[in-house]
């Protein structure tokens, strides 16, 4: 995983910031796990945004990541409600949990941190191999917008303003630093500014882009056969322009 979900700043920012705890995922993948009567496996479950509430509804669900940071806050927030919910530190290309779920999911992007196909194919042949019979895999990342990524414009642009841990006015903004288009791979910046002291906090966050047809390949490949593609949340389908791409996908029968 990237370094900056090791970052103390990124880390306590990440539960106050809009981006991460407006998303209506968290209300979907509660659906789906209620909908999956089985054990759950989150992969890169982070600081428990999705995980908790499915827990709450006492669902068997285990978070997995690979950043013990991220992890601590995570197992905090299930100490503060008594959950028991378990946590497991590791990677998400190279892990043997020794039994198989009902559901499993990679919700908020932690596939799009797998840089190069390889890793893609390993963590898929994971997932595989610990899906139960019947059971269901699910995971999102976002479209890729070609006008986007196209563009050359580096500046930063003003993503939000939320309310620091400190109770400061703080504005987070991105900044593109170097697109490598052989690999699909975006280097960022993200930018943390303390709007009342004036300090600011620069994190880099690398990732990958994936398109849809790429992706139901790649899954095709690695035993999968996709069953559903949507293009919000909200059930809506994939469009011309989209927010996310989510895939829902079961072992192909040839397996």
């Amino acid at each position: 995983m990237p370094d900056i979900y090791e970052s103390e700043v990124f880390v306590q920012y990440y539960d106050l910031a809009p981006i991460y705890n407006d998303r209506s995922d968290a209300a979907f993948y509660l659906v789906r796990a209620k909908e999956a009567r089985g054990p759950v496996l989150e992969l890169g479950c982070g600081s428990g945004r999705v995980l908790v509430p499915i827990a709450r509804e006492g669902i068997e669900i285990t978070g997995f990541d690979a950043s013990p940071a991220m992890l601590k806050q995570c197992q905090a927030k299930l100490c503060e409600a008594n959950l028991g919910a378990e946590t497991i530190l590791g990677d998400m290309r190279h892990f043997d949990l020794g039994r198989k779920f009902a559901l499993i999911t990679i919700p908020f992007r932690p596939f799009l941190h797998l840089l190069d196909p390889p890793d893609q194919i390993a963590c898929l042949d994971c997932v595989r191999r610990h899906l139960a019979p019947g059971g269901r895999f699910i995971f999102d990342v976002f479209d890729p917008r070609l006008d986007i990524l196209a563009s050359e414009n580096r500046l930063a642009a003003l993503e939000y303003e939320f309310t620091g841990p400190q109770g400061h006015s703080m504005q987070r903004s991105a900044r593109r630093v170097r697109h490598d288009r052989a690999r699909q791979v975006i280097h960022m910046e993200l930018i943390f500014t303390d709007k009342q002291t004036g300090v600011q906090q620069t994190m880099p966050l690398v990732m990958r882009y994936c398109f849809r047809y790429e992706l139901e390949h790649l899954l095709d490949r690695c035993g999968f056969e996709v069953i559903e593609v949507l293009g919000d949340f909200d059930g809506s389908p994939v469009g011309d322009v989209c927010k996310e791409l989510i895939f829902t996908s079961i072992v192909s029968s040839s397996q």
